[in-house]
């Protein structure tokens, strides 16, 4: 906003009496016209605005028109008041200012457009939405007066935000728990089978329920972390938030950039890891079908293929096949229980279990196991956006509950089967057990096998897109983003041949990142804006859960590096 060099310009004089209630008998009260978001909605255009802080993420702005009101009110000595002929404001003319009722215009104007005009109108007078009436001042003291008022509110009028696009929450409460149980039932879940040898029934049943409860509850305090508003709003300067609108910003609410970058950073990686454990299970799932090629050679040419996805310019086509993950998903629970009911005896018969544990047989492979368990609870990077899509907020904590009651359920359901059915001889995905089975169905196994790999192909572009953005900022042309993308891909597939085994990325994903960021960052958010304002009972809570969170990081990650076996 241009400011008027003091040096230069003379304020112009105001009426006789210094006090506008006494010079003007207001029959009526008055409107103060005020750059509201809908006068700026026919813009269309996208701007960081009070309501938020990325494009199209805001809201309406009613409190913050109140604040300059009232200044405005207080400043000038004009009262605000009823909204009668508001409509018709814009619509003036400058047909007083031609006639010389309002005398040459204040130099600032020259910046700003056309601003509502100074109209007389019998006995009332409009200066740039104010309606005033005459009270026996001459037309120069009116007029100088009315000049003076416009300088004021030409500073006033000057734009502070463009167009604001005000949120629209179209989800209830069942599509909110549709969306997140979605979101949480992932190729995870291969791996439960697994992970329950690993720690046997006690400690694995034990997780898989102490999990989702942990995960549960910091979903709620993170969803309470984005409510906190910023209440100091200045009159100059465009507030950096009124409340968060994702994750990075609840960080950034509570720690500042370098909160945000840290979260951004630890999400890129995050994505890394997880390309490289869809690409380990393609090849695996592959390799299950055609065991004849060595599974390196494998990796390789699968590299190649999801290569071949991240070069279109949209991922329009691949978002169409997201309903693969979901087919895949209820076709391996429905062929865990079919194949487990068909079969008479062992290998793989429900009716006939294999040879099992009760305790884990060393702590080292419940180590490995913590980090495979929980990385399918964690949906928190996500979840900040279901829950500004939610029309009823409060239903939220009510939409977790369930959430994870079924996700849960599905999981034990799962883990439970798949154990009982191979024992000890699980091997890390549950799919490679399948093949070695004669008496399950051959065409129902490949269909299978076919609906796991190629769920990964689909999701792959999709997963890595976040970080092609931030690698290829400054790189303008196309040969760049090949080169780019083809590096980044290569990458991937140096990690997919140096650490083959897909359990124990999953457990680094489940420990390193999922523990961070569905525990650690939540937690440590609630604490650093709530802990003086609650009771000892929830910084009880709050401080549980970083302990949790930090043994779910470091034992996570201690079971990866030592490695472990079910043998």
């Amino acid at each position: 906003m241009t400011e008027p060099d003091s040096s230069s310009s003379v304020s112009p004089p105001r009426p006789p009496n210094s006090n506008p209630r006494q010079n003007f008998n207001r029959r009526r009260s008055t409107i103060v016209l005020l750059n509201t978001p809908e006068e700026f909605d026919t813009e269309n255009e996208d701007v960081v605005s009070f309501g938020g802080r990325g494009k199209g993420d805001t809201e309406p702005l009613g409190s913050w028109s109140s604040v300059v009101g009232r200044v405005f009110r207080d400043a000038s000595g004009v009262d605000t008041v009823d909204e009668e002929d508001y409509d018709d404001v814009e619509s003036r003319t400058s047909e007083s200012a031609r006639q010389g009722a309002a005398g040459p215009r204040p130099a600032l104007f020259t910046d700003l457009g056309p601003q509502p005009a100074l109209l007389s109108t019998g006995i009332r007078t409009r200066v740039n939405g104010i309606r005033v009436e005459e009270d026996g001042l001459s037309d120069i003291d009116t007029a100088s007066y009315v000049s003076a008022a416009d300088s004021y509110m030409a500073s006033e009028l000057s734009p502070l935000l463009g167009t604001v696009h005000e949120p629209i929450s179209t989800s209830d409460a069942k599509h909110t728990t549709l969306n997140s149980i979605n979101l949480l039932m992932g190729m995870g879940i291969l791996t439960l089978p697994y992970a329950m040898s690993l720690c046997g029934w006690v400690v694995g049943v034990s997780l898989m329920i102490v999990f989702p409860i942990l995960a549960s509850t910091t979903a709620k305090l993170l969803v309470q972390c984005m409510e906190v508003r910023d209440t100091s709003l200045p009159l100059v300067t465009t507030p950096q938030m009124v409340k968060s609108m994702s994750y990075g910003d609840t960080a950034e609410t509570a720690f500042g950039n370098r909160g945000k970058n840290a979260v951004s950073a630890l999400y890129l990686f995050e994505l890394f890891a997880a390309c490289t454990a869809l690409v380990i299970l393609t090849a695996d799932s592959v390799h299950a079908l055609y065991p004849q090629y060595s599974l390196p050679i494998v990796k390789c040419v699968v590299a190649l293929l999801v290569l071949s996805t991240t070069m279109f310019k949209t991922v329009r086509v691949l978002s169409l096949f997201g309903f693969v993950g979901v087919v895949a998903i209820v076709n391996l629970v429905v062929i865990i229980m079919v194949d487990g009911l068909s079969a008479e005896s062992w290998p793989g018969s429900l009716w006939d279990p294999a040879e099992t544990d009760i305790w884990p047989r060393s702590w080292q492979n419940v180590f490995l196991a913590v980090g495979i368990m929980f990385v399918g609870f964690d949906g928190h990077a996500v979840f900040p956006t279901i829950y500004r899509d939610l029309k009823t907020p409060t239903d939220f904590s009510k939409s977790m509950n369930i959430t994870y009651t079924v996700v849960t359920a599905l999981y034990l359901l799962v883990a439970v089967c798949g154990y009982r059915m191979f024992g000890n001889a699980i091997l890390p995905e549950i799919t490679q057990n399948l093949p070695g089975v004669p008496s399950y169905n051959p065409v129902l196994t490949q269909i299978t096998l076919y609906l796991v790999a190629l769920n990964p192909v689909a999701k792959y572009a999709l997963c890595l897109r976040p970080v092609h953005s931030v690698l290829e900022r400054g790189a303008n042309q196309r040969w760049q983003h090949i080169v780019i993308r083809t590096a980044l891909t290569g990458a991937v597939l140096l990690m997919a041949l140096a650490f083959p085994s897909f359990d124990k990325v999953m457990g680094l994903l489940g420990s390193l990142f999922s523990g961070s960021v569905a525990v650690l960052v939540p937690c440590a958010c609630y604490a650093k804006l709530f802990w003086r304002g609650v009771g000892v009972g929830r910084k009880m809570m709050v401080v549980v859960g970083l302990a949790m969170g930090a043994g779910i990081v470091c034992l996570g990650v201690l079971g990866v590096a030592l490695g472990g076996s079910n043998g």
